[in-house]
This record gives structure tokens, sequence and C-alpha cells, in this order.
């Protein structure tokens, strides 16, 4: 498996568009390779609701199948990523990419949010102590240059502590997602 896939056109970002392909990147990413039926059994989902999208990632070339294994009935496709971590390329500035990539980025804020939503009501979260599993914050604030810097640096940091936490075997499964963002306009 590669290190790294990125992602250079408007039909690979595409099919990471829906929240469902979303949780099946996500549950590969923690799980390794599955069948269709193992991948929805994490997602609480049938395997008919999963077999379309598995296509099309598989299309796109972001999944690949790795070959059988028994099943109840007869062999199943096994399915892995095709690389470690997946992420849209940082230098491509085509509308139609960055079009695609602002409602890829907005449906992973969607799920976000669900399942922020869904851990209050639920009355399982934790909001305070060095224990706390559930946070939102926002901040608008003027960033300069080397405070814009150290905030990525300080980012990324989080991003390489967190891929590292991946591999865990124990623990509870959370939800992470954070955005940094310029104003569209000033004022």
């Amino acid at each position: 498996m590669q290190r790294k896939h990125v992602i250079r056109t408007p039909r690979e970002l595409e099919a990471l568009r829906s929240t469902v392909r979303q949780g099946l990147i996500a549950v590969l990413e923690r799980e390794g390779p599955l069948t269709v039926r193992e991948m929805a059994a994490h997602l609480e989902r049938t395997p008919e609701s999963l077999y379309h999208h598995v296509r099309v990632l598989e299309e796109a070339g972001l999944l690949l199948d790795q070959g059988k294994r028994p099943g109840k009935r007869r062999p199943e496709s096994v399915y892995a990523l095709v690389a470690r971590a997946i992420q849209a390329d940082p230098r491509e500035n085509a509308p139609a990419f960055l079009e695609v990539l602002a409602r890829t980025y907005e449906g992973m804020l969607r799920v976000a949010s669900k399942r922020l939503g869904e851990a209050l009501r639920s009355g399982r979260a934790r909001r305070d102590g060095r224990r706390r599993d559930t946070v939102l914050r926002q901040y608008n604030l003027r960033l300069d240059g080397p405070a814009l810097a150290e905030l990525n640096e300080r980012l990324q940091s989080l991003s390489d502590f967190l891929r590292d936490q991946e591999q865990q075997e124990r623990g509870g499964f959370y939800t992470v997602t954070f955005a940094l963002s310029p104003e569209s306009s000033e004022g």
C-alpha cells in the first residue's frame, strides 16, 4: 500500500463527496481491508446499500480489490484503500476541482455536526475535565503571516498525532474535524 495518494481530478474528488463514501474510507482507514458485509456491519447499514458506493470508490481508483475471502454463501471481495492517506492536491486551483472540493468539505462538516449533536442528545458527551470528549470552538480573529505559519505547524503536529492514533487497538472511536478558512471579506 502506498503511503499517500494525492487526488488530482474532480472525478476522484467527486467520489468522496458522499458522506456514505467518506464513512467507508474512515472504516477502512481504521480497520484495514474488509468485505462489503464487514463494512456494512461497522457502519450499521445493509451490504446492499453499500455496493454502489464501493464501486464508485473503486472506479475512482481510491479502493483496490485485494482478492476473495470465504463468505456465508460464496467468496466475497476484500477491499482496501489505495493508500494509507488520501488527500486533495493542495496546488490544484481549477474552478471545477475547487467546486467539488468545497462540496466535499461541506459534507465532512455536516457529518461532524451530526455526530456532535448525537453525542450531546444521547447524554454520553463529557464536556469538561481531562476526559472531555466533546468540544467545539470557533475563533474569528486576525492572523498575520507568522501567526498563520505557527497555526499551520500546530495543525500539522495535531494531524501527525491523530494519524499515529489510528493504529491504536484500544479505546473509543472519536471524530476529530478541524477547519481553517479565511473570511470571505474584511470587516
